[in-house]
Parts: C-alpha cells; sequence; structure tokens
C-alpha cells in the first residue's frame, strides 16, 4: 500500500509540474504576441505621423548634412525632396546607432531625394566637371522614443528600395497601407 501511495503521490507531482510547465509556456507565448502587436502598432503610428513631420524633418535633414562636412571637399549645394518613401523596421539584436533603450521598435523611413554638390574652394574638387550633377540618394529618418528624428544619414546612388535590399539582413520591410495603395512607395517626382 506504501508503494500504491508513493506512486500515486510521485503521479500527482508530476501532473502538478506538467500544468506549471504549460502555464509558463501559455504565459510566455502570450507575453510575445503582446509584444508584437504592441510592436506593430507603434510601427503603425510612426508611419501615420511621417507625412505631419515631413517638412520638419527635410528641415532638419539639411541642417545636419551641411554641418557634417561630407563629402571632403565638397559642401551641400542643392537637394530635391521626392514622394518616394520605403519603410523598415530594424531587425532583432541590430540596434547600432540607432538603439533606443524602452525596447520599442526601432521604425526607419527611407526618403527619395536628389543631391547636388558645390566645390569648396581649396577642397580639391574644384576641377572636377562632375561636382555640380545631380546625384540620386536616399535620406534616412528614423522613429525613436515616439519622434522622427535624422542624423544626417544618406545612401548615395540608390533609390530607398534599393537601400532597402542592401539591408536587407538588418531591417525588415514595412508594407504599409498608403503604399498598397500607391501613396507612400509611389516613385519619384
Amino acid at each position: 500500500m506504501d508503494r500504491m501511495a508513493w506512486l500515486f503521490g510521485l503521479l500527482v507531482v508530476m501532473a502538478v509540474a506538467g500544468f506549471l510547465v504549460a502555464a509558463g509556456l501559455y504565459f510566455v507565448a502570450v507575453c510575445q504576441r503582446t509584444r508584437q502587436v504592441r510592436r506593430a502598432r507603434q510601427a503603425n503610428v510612426a508611419v501615420s505621423r511621417f507625412p505631419i513631420d515631413r517638412e520638419r524633418l527635410e528641415a532638419e535633414f539639411l541642417t545636419r548634412v551641411q554641418s557634417l562636412e561630407r563629402p571632403r571637399g565638397l559642401k551641400w549645394g542643392d537637394i530635391r525632396w521626392h514622394d518616394e518613401v520605403r519603410f523598415a523596421v530594424l531587425e532583432g539584436d541590430r540596434r547600432g546607432p540607432t538603439a533606443v533603450e524602452d525596447g520599442g521598435p526601432v521604425v526607419l523611413a527611407f526618403v527619395s531625394v536628389s543631391v547636388r554638390f558645390e566645390a569648396i574652394e581649396g577642397g580639391g574638387m574644384e576641377d572636377v566637371a562632375a561636382v555640380g550633377e545631380w546625384r540620386d540618394a536616399t535620406a534616412v529618418f528614423r522613429f525613436v522614443r515616439g519622434r522622427w528624428t535624422t542624423d544626417g544619414q544618406v545612401l548615395f546612388n540608390m533609390g530607398p528600395a534599393d537601400a532597402l535590399r542592401r539591408l536587407a539582413g538588418e531591417c525588415r520591410p514595412l508594407n504599409t497601407a498608403a503604399e498598397s495603395a500607391g501613396g507612400l512607395g509611389g516613385g519619384p517626382e
């Protein structure tokens, strides 16, 4: 009889342990799903805020790039902003310089631009004929702590779609309703 009671007790302990493991796994799954929903909501807020903040962002971008003194020997002459915008979310642990401490998603906006430079006197570029030609590029913006910002990052010789392909291992494209309707991902002016 003692052996039977011992086996019954073991069975009860195993059942309780199994229940606790199952409950723990369920809790983890619910937490992950809640986090996914929260991150998707934050990404949607970022995308919807971008058109509202765009004029301010363009001015901030121009101020930043002019202060960076890049490329060497050149100063920013003019910039044309185009309609094409692509959005992406920085993947996993690839946070780098766009990291946020609150763990929210880092949403990136890639905006099509054309830029033209002017040679700086004494910078060694005065005799280069191509200095004043328009170049296609992509301006990069990021949504951090509920606000769009830029550090003046620009990807030369590529449009937003090319930038997303180049950064495929680091970020995941967002399919926005506006892109699907042709409003945000349309193409250059």
